[in-house]
């Protein structure tokens, strides 16, 4: 059943959905924190450890989990709540990550494989 109103669809009419500019100014800003992390990881590896194999192995590692998991968390979502998951992803993903600063800062985050 489609409801028509008569008045042509626009950005604006959209716009003027309570709660809509906030859900599309959280997801862009999810978007860039979540490429400017895979860069960060990345620099990360090439400056502390001087290695584009590491930094690759770095990249996969950060990218294959989530490739895994996604059918399972697409279920998860479908049958639970899916804002309390989506927080506990983004704690989850900002406490690994303030892990991975402090022991970087601190120089304790060792490399599997050391050049001789």
């Amino acid at each position: 059943m489609a409801l028509s109103t008569g008045i042509p669809p626009s950005y604006r009419r959209l716009f003027a959905i309570q709660g809509f500019p906030r859900l599309v100014t959280s997801m862009l800003l999810a978007r860039v924190a979540g490429q400017m992390v895979a860069l960060i990881l990345v620099l990360l590896a090439l400056q502390h450890y001087g290695s584009a194999e590491l930094a690759g192995l770095v990249t996969f590692l950060a990218v294959a989990p989530g490739i895994v998991a996604s059918p399972i968390a697409g279920a998860l979502l479908d049958r639970h709540g899916r804002t309390r998951l989506v927080v506990l992803d983004y704690f989850i993903a900002a406490a690994s990550l303030a892990l991975i600063a402090g022991l970087a800062a601190g120089d304790a985050l060792p490399a599997g494989c050391q050049r001789p």
